[in-house]
């Protein structure tokens, strides 16, 4: 018992730690990370990824304690686009997902950097995507 009380404070002050230092962007939430291991599950809602209507800057987003991160797109006519290396800041993601986005083409390098990255997932609404290789 005394051990599971202990986890449990473990856990507790590892949220308390990250919930009192992480500040997410506007345009974001977060939550803690599920399975332990710490840090935090960001989703960002954009319109579009640097795109004529905004332009998207990665590296604002807390490089340290971000594990997972979704980028969530509104504006599916929109055309999204990534730049090589534009998310290599964020050296502790280990899930990133891009969905709902008009993505046309993924330059290469775009995930560079992310040397961590266990799981990605790109789901565009462009009828097709070229993947430079």
């Amino acid at each position: 018992m005394k051990t599971i009380a202990l986890l449990a404070l473990v856990a507790f002050s590892a949220f308390a730690v990250v919930s009192g230092s992480y500040e997410a962007p506007d345009d974001c939430e977060w939550s803690p990370v599920e399975g332990g291991g710490g840090g935090v599950a960001l989703t960002c809602h954009l319109s579009a990824v640097n795109s004529n209507l905004e332009g998207t800057d990665f590296s604002v987003i807390p490089a340290s304690g971000t594990r997972s991160r979704t980028v969530q797109c509104s504006e599916s006519e929109a055309i999204s686009s990534l730049e090589a290396r534009g998310f290599d800041s964020l050296v502790d993601l280990d899930d990133l997902a891009i969905v709902g986005c008009r993505l046309e083409r993924i330059p290469r390098g775009a995930f560079a950097g992310l040397r961590g990255l266990w799981t990605l997932t790109v789901r565009s609404t462009a009828d097709e995507m070229l993947v430079q290789e």
